[in-house]
């Protein structure tokens, strides 16, 4: 009895636990559910996976077009080792940042490649040559910008890349108004889209409460200024006769958007990463300070004595 009298004991005092039904479980907060809209951890993971394995199909079936037309160019292999590159970027266990990463070494070769005459993008080098390093940055740095501040639009440093990303168009902007003195009406007007469209993105300076349709005004920017090499890429092709050279030459602008496009998201990716935990610094709680109402003309004159 002495020996088993302690145990009962102990097992008596010991009080059980409260069971997952008992537990009383935190309600979801309508601020934290406002500040995963504002500053969302990771934003479009998987959105952009999808996106790299749209275009890296893409830069593998440019690599088919030269097979057509009977000869097999360099560009070819660049054009499968680049898309090969993509679908791997999109498939492959990476962590945020690191695809992020991959996406913009991608766009950039895809790019830099193009301006040299080889991979998918090679409409470059017969058309703008190097200056297609401005198109390159504008087309890349400007959207990117856009997204971030649609997507963080409570942050006040989205404001502050936004207007950095302006910045850097400014050579691009030169450029355009440039071409605005060239002979080729075509090239005027695709020149003007290009201008208005960078114009566009001023929009990014309204008020936190609107988004300013971010996605849709960078892929504006994006289509107008690879539209602009488009319409260079195409005037001395005669669409009847030159069927394969035409398609191929559609097809390298195209990648060419692709790439940048790549290149946007990637360092969309990045700001998003660098940026989240500060943009998730806000008062949710803040009102607006009421004004002051001020009588119509109508109640001035009604209750005028």
């Amino acid at each position: 009895m002495s020996t088993t009298e302690p145990q009962k004991t102990a097992k008596s005092d010991a009080t059980p636990g409260p069971t997952d039904s008992q537990v009383a479980r935190k309600p979801l907060l309508a601020s934290e559910a406002l500040m995963e809209d504002l500053a969302p951890v990771e934003p479009w993971s998987r959105e952009v996976r999808y996106w790299a394995v749209g275009w890296g199909l893409l830069f593998v079936l440019l690599g088919v077009i030269p097979y057509l037309s009977g000869s097999v160019a360099g560009s070819s292999v660049l054009s499968f080792l680049l898309g090969a590159l993509t679908l791997a970027a999109a498939g492959a266990p990476l962590n945020y940042a690191t695809r992020a990463v991959a996406l913009i070494v991608i766009g950039t070769v895809c790019g830099g490649l193009g301006m040299a005459g080889y991979g998918p993008a090679a409409v470059l080098e017969g058309t703008v040559g190097a200056w297609a390093i401005l198109h390159l940055v504008t087309a890349t740095g400007l959207p990117a910008a856009l997204l971030f501040r649609a997507r963080y639009r409570a942050y006040v440093g989205a404001r502050y890349i936004l207007v950095a990303a302006l910045g850097a168009t400014f050579p691009f902007v030169g450029y355009c108004l440039l071409m605005l003195g060239q002979d080729d009406l075509a090239v005027q007007v695709a020149s003007g889209i290009a201008l208005a469209a960078i114009a566009l993105s001023l929009l990014g300076f309204m008020g936190s409460e609107t988004t300013i349709a971010g996605s849709w005004v960078a892929a504006v920017v994006i289509v107008t200024v690879a539209g602009q090499i488009g319409v260079e890429a195409t005037l001395g092709i005669e669409p009847a006769a030159l069927t394969i050279e035409l398609l191929w030459a559609i097809g390298s602008v195209i990648a060419f958007a692709g790439a940048t496009l790549l290149g946007a998201l990637g360092v969309f990716q990045i700001l998003a990463g660098r940026h989240w935990t500060d943009a998730r610094d806000v008062d949710l709680r803040r009102r607006n300070v009421e004004r002051p109402k001020l009588p119509s003309i109508t109640e001035f004159w009604s209750t005028r004595k």
